[in-house]
């Protein structure tokens, strides 16, 4: 279960239960979460397993933010 919460804990959203082999991105996907984040002016941090959920334009603000993931040939930079 995925669920959207302000910035005081107070429940906004929240997904129906799904089976446990459903990934979370998948589940985020499919509930169109960073279409509801940003209805509700709201952004999110999420792990490395999030890469890719927000796809949204390049000029737009981020809905959901997510950290760097290093290959073998793209080593993470200072910055990252």
């Amino acid at each position: 279960m995925i669920a959207l919460t302000d910035d005081r804990g107070r429940l906004l959203w929240a997904s129906a239960a799904r089976p446990g082999r459903t990934s979370e991105i998948t589940a985020c996907r499919h509930d169109q979460l960073t279409a509801k984040l940003r209805a509700a002016g709201l952004g999110a941090i999420a792990d490395l397993g999030f890469i890719g959920l927000d796809d949204s334009d390049p000029d737009a603000d981020p809905a959901v933010i997510t950290g760097y993931k290093a290959a073998r040939n793209r080593p993470l930079t200072r910055g990252q």
